[in-house]
C-alpha cells in the first residue's frame, strides 16, 4: 500500500479508526478505502499503535502520543530514540530501540526502564492483561522478561541457546521465536 507514494510502515487500529504509519507521516482511515493525513505528522514514521483511544507513533526522532479524538500529538521525553518497536494493548503503551533502549507507560507515566545485562534488546510486546514482555540477547544467551504493575526491575527468565529474531504476545501468552543452530524454538511463558 502506498500513500502519496510513500511506503506504509505498520498499521494498529483502535476505536473504528485505522491508522498507517508511512514514509511520509500518519494517516488514518475509518473504511480502509479513504485515507487522510492524520494529527498533521508529515515526518517519516516507522511505527504506529492504538489503543484505549490514544494512538503513539514511533520513528527516527522518538515517540509521540495523542488521544485519537483530537489528534494533538506531544513527545514523549524518556522515549527519544530510534524506535524499532512500538507495541500497545490493554491501555499500555511499550517502545524499544535499536540498542538496549526501553520506554513504557507505566501507571499514567511514561519512564525509561533499565534492561542491565542486555545487550539488545530483540523484541517486546503487550499482553491483554497490558503486562509487557520482554525478549533480549545476552552475554549468556537469549532472556525473556517482564515488566507487570509498573515493576521496572527485569527479571530475566534463561532460555535454550540462539538468538532471537522476533517476539510477540499471543492469545496463550508470550510467544518467543529463538533460531538457535538447530531450527526455530518458541517458547511459551
Amino acid at each position: 500500500t502506498r500513500f502519496d507514494g510513500a511506503d506504509v510502515h505498520d498499521l494498529a487500529a483502535s476505536d473504528g479508526v485505522l491508522f498507517a504509519a508511512a514514509e511520509n507521516g500518519l494517516w488514518s482511515s475509518t473504511d480502509g478505502r479513504a485515507w487522510t493525513r492524520f494529527g498533521g505528522i508529515t515526518t517519516p514514521v516507522t511505527r504506529v499503535a492504538a489503543t484505549a483511544g490514544r494512538v503513539a507513533v514511533g520513528g527516527r526522532d522518538g515517540v509521540r502520543i495523542a488521544r485519537i479524538a483530537d489528534g494533538a500529538f506531544t513527545a514523549v521525553e524518556s522515549a527519544r530514540f530510534a524506535v524499532r518497536e512500538l507495541r500497545a494493548r490493554s491501555g499500555t503503551f511499550a517502545a524499544s530501540g535499536e540498542g538496549v533502549e526501553l520506554a513504557a507507560e507505566l501507571g499514567g507515566e511514561w519512564q525509561r526502564i533499565p534492561a542491565e545485562g542486555a545487550q539488545r534488546v530483540r523484541g517486546l510486546d503487550v499482553d491483554a492483561e497490558g503486562v509487557i514482555h520482554v525478549a533480549v540477547d545476552t552475554a549468556k544467551g537469549a532472556r525473556t522478561a517482564c515488566i507487570v504493575d509498573g515493576a521496572v526491575e527485569l527479571v530475566w527468565t534463561p532460555m535454550r541457546g540462539g538468538a532471537i529474531q522476533r517476539a510477540a504476545c499471543g492469545e496463550y501468552g508470550f510467544l518467543a521465536c529463538v533460531d538457535p543452530a538447530t531450527g526455530v524454538t518458541f517458547v511459551e511463558l
